[in-house]
């Protein structure tokens, strides 16, 4: 198990993040990031409010992958449909 967290798993990491740089142009503009940033902080804080385990995972998962495209700057939905913000 440790042979995968030291050797493993930062290559696939770092092949992950090679093929980014390499394959994905940003698409995203400085206004679309900040909406994005606020609805992800929203969501997460509802995180505390919300009783249902599954709508907390989806209010979870969905603020993550906000996230995501707010540090990349890229959105895999704007590139499939031919959108550019920036």
């Amino acid at each position: 198990m440790s042979i995968l967290y030291k050797k493993i798993a930062p290559l696939i990491f770092y092949t992950i993040i090679i093929y980014m740089k390499k394959h994905i142009h940003k698409n995203i503009g400085t206004v679309d990031r900040i909406i994005r940033s606020i609805i992800a902080i929203i969501l997460f804080v509802s995180i505390g409010f919300v009783d249902q385990l599954s709508l907390q995972w989806v209010f979870f998962i969905f603020s993550i992958v906000l996230l995501f495209t707010v540090t990349t700057s890229w959105c895999g939905l704007y590139t499939l449909f031919k959108i550019n913000t920036r």
